[in-house]
């Protein structure tokens, strides 16, 4: 007995998307295998994979009602992909022909964000480039959004910080490392603080017991229970001399 094709009709697919022309590329099940259909006519990946998915909602358990979404393909210029999952449940990408651009070896793979897509493998992140090239083989925990030219990593619950070229320019050995303000990161390390500049530069070695976010260029610090003022180039604006004090 010959497997039956199922192949959603365009009518219901722009009921459910809401759009309005009819869609480019549409997948198709055959038994429980996935594949690619041009036009709803030229197959262009033949149905070998468990699943053939958008990359919005990537998430393992990730299902579509109709196995169709006009919104399959991520568009970046040229450059059209999308995710395919195999019968081992490891994810890769595959372009508008059924190219295999990354092979299908990974946990997960995420939306492509400032140039590069975070791909997981047995709980570690690492980073693909805009050519689904892999640039930094999965090992972080966790790897931040790319912020100018940095980004922050976590290693075995310790926080450091990345660059574009892949060098790792600050250590893995900060408890925390929060969110850049005013091209300032502040630093947490045995519960003292401090802070780097937007490049991941330590200009202020943790030594305080706190410091605000910047406002207006200028921090609050607190030592030995006092409080000061303090520039992103470390300079002391005022000695920690105050019981207390607004930012500015």
């Amino acid at each position: 007995m010959k497997k039956a094709i199922s192949i959603s009709c365009v009518l219901a697919l722009i009921v459910l998307s809401g759009c309005t022309q009819a869609p480019e590329y549409a997948t198709i099940q055959v038994g429980e295998k996935e594949g690619l259909i041009k036009n709803q006519q030229e197959m262009v990946v033949k149905p070998i994979f468990k699943r053939v998915a958008s990359l919005q909602g990537i998430e393992k358990n990730y299902q579509h009602p109709n196995y169709l979404n006009i919104h399959w393909f991520h568009d970046n210029g040229e450059k059209r992909y999308a995710v395919v999952e195999n019968t081992s449940g490891k994810l890769g990408i595959i372009d508008t022909n059924g190219k295999m651009l990354v092979k299908p070896l990974f946990d997960s793979i995420s939306t492509r964000f400032n140039g590069y897509i975070k791909i997981e493998l047995n709980g570690k992140i690492g980073l693909l480039d805009e050519d689904f090239d892999v640039v930094l083989k999965p090992q972080f925990d966790k790897i931040d959004d790319f912020v100018y030219d940095t980004a922050v990593v976590e290693y075995k619950g310790k926080y450091g910080c990345i660059d574009r070229d892949m060098n790792l320019v600050l250590k893995p050995i900060y408890d925390h490392i929060y969110t850049l303000n005013e091209g300032i990161r502040r630093i947490e390390l045995n519960d003292k603080w401090g802070f780097t500049n937007e490049s991941c530069e330590v200009v202020v070695k943790p030594s305080f017991e706190y410091l605000e976010d910047f406002s207006n260029g200028i921090a609050k610090f607190q030592s030995n229970k006092l409080w000061g003022y303090i520039r992103p180039d470390g300079t002391i604006l005022s000695k920690n001399i105050f019981t207390n004090g607004d930012s500015f």
